[in-house]
């Protein structure tokens, strides 16, 4: 007894500490799982016996998940103002789900590349988000998304409407950034709109790594649509080496 009296409780920051740590956990237990399943989609589904045997399992996930989400969103809706965040997220989860697999089951492998950057980046870009500042989120995001890009303009060669809306979306994006940025430094690095409000960035380097991560790719896109999917194929490299320096940069400034 006198050892549980003396123990001392938990503060908030340890809490918060402890949060992170099964948050990060729960993620990369859905990015191992989600490895496993495109994997096994990859190797059974285009065989005919596989077709038919995963064909059915995708429509019943897409009816639960479709059910789960209606669900999920009325319970949210009917809990208190403070209570609705993890109802919210499930019911997003859910429609998620159905909507992957009703992609498969309607289109078969041609969703299934998608699928994976979307699943996979989705896992390790929450996984920063959980670790790192909100700058070098949005860093890794932008960096991300254009280096895709780029993958897909050197593997097919050209510019394909895939490629264009990349680019395009990055850019604007990018611009987005550079123009929140700009906003945050006027307080300190804090976004506020109405009641919500967001710290952007905190170091000592200001808003500077935005404006040059957003300055970067925009001038690299820009080359890319000029010189073609030569100029792609290295920019892929230079959005990994740039990833690369960036996170040393963050992982050694964290507190």
């Amino acid at each position: 007894m006198a050892n549980k009296e003396n123990k001392s409780a938990k503060t908030p920051e340890q809490i918060k500490e402890d949060g992170v740590i099964y948050k990060a956990a729960a993620d990369l237990g859905i990015l191992l799982l989600a490895f496993y399943l495109i994997n096994y989609l990859n190797n059974v589904y285009p065989i005919t016996e596989g077709f038919f045997l995963i064909r059915p399992w995708l429509l019943a996930i897409t009816i639960i998940g479709a059910a789960a989400t209606v669900g999920l969103a009325i319970t949210a809706f009917l809990r208190p103002a403070g209570k609705k965040k993890t109802w919210v997220l499930s019911a997003i989860f859910a429609f998620v789900v159905a909507l992957f697999a009703y992609s498969l089951y309607r289109l078969w492998m041609r969703p299934l590349p998608i699928i994976s950057v979307l699943v996979y980046g989705g896992c390790i870009l929450y996984l920063i988000y959980l670790l790192y500042p909100m700058d070098f989120t949005v860093i890794a995001f932008l960096t991300g998304l254009t280096g895709y890009g780029f993958y897909l303009h050197d593997q097919r060669g050209g510019i394909t409407r895939l490629v264009l809306a990349i680019y395009a979306v990055s850019c604007l994006l990018c611009l987005a950034a550079i123009v929140l940025a700009g906003l945050a430094a006027k307080k300190s690095g804090k976004l506020t709109v109405g009641k919500f409000s967001l710290r952007l960035y905190s170091g000592a380097e200001g808003p500077i790594p935005l404006y040059l991560t957003g300055t970067l790719w925009i001038v690299c896109i820009a080359a890319a649509l000029l010189a073609g999917s030569t100029f792609a194929h290295y920019g892929l490299y230079a959005a990994g080496g740039f990833a690369f320096i960036a996170a040393c940069y963050y992982t050694i400034n964290l507190n």
